[in-house]
């Protein structure tokens, strides 16, 4: 919860919504908010890693950070998790949610580019890597003019290529990387 800092109340047009079990993530109104697709993702992570050791945990693009908190949520409390957020908005909800949860000894939220391979420290690795890519490439569909919306779905910082190519910079050996996308582009998430 809040505690005494008045910056983990919900602000004009925001949410604090309920995430997973007593956990609560912030979420602007009128923005980009998580979805199935964000559930699925995070469910099908913690599938994947049942029964193996994860001592950390990267979640690429991590928006508002829901897929990011619902993975933490699941996993063991020693496991070290990280999210990489381009759009400020989106960074500072996140690591609000990572206060408010009180989890910000084991989370962090960068604010920062996945295809920047400064964005972590050189050597970083992962044995958990998570992701839910923009899936709309541009000139594929009307942006929309809402704040976060459109680089959520659109690739305007590049779609499953960039992901794939950031997770295997990341990912450590027997690692795993779990990702959602769009069903119509099967040929080329595999060939990513």
């Amino acid at each position: 919860g809040p505690g005494e800092r008045k910056d983990l109340w919900p602000e004009e047009g925001e949410d604090l919504c309920f995430l997973t079990g007593a956990w609560r993530i912030f979420q602007r109104v009128g923005g980009h908010r998580y979805s199935l697709d964000d559930t699925a993702t995070a469910w099908y992570a913690l599938k994947a890693v049942h029964g193996l050791v994860v001592d950390r945990h990267l979640d690429l693009g991590c928006g508002v950070g829901s897929v990011l908190l619902m993975v933490v949520w699941g996993l063991d409390p020693s496991t070290c998790s990280v999210g990489i957020e381009a759009q400020e908005l989106s960074h500072g909800l996140a690591c609000r949610s990572i206060a408010y949860n009180g989890v910000q000894t084991r989370v962090r939220a960068i604010h920062g580019d996945i295809r920047d391979a400064l964005t972590l420290p050189e050597g970083a690795q992962f044995d958990l890597i998570t992701g839910s890519p923009p899936y709309i490439p541009i000139g594929d569909g009307v942006m929309s003019e809402k704040e976060q919306c459109a680089p959520a779905r659109f690739e305007l910082r590049g779609g499953i290529e960039e992901y794939c190519e950031a997770a295997a910079r990341w990912l450590a050996p027997g690692g795993r990387f779990v990702c959602c996308h769009a069903a119509p582009q099967r040929e080329r998430v595999m060939k990513a």
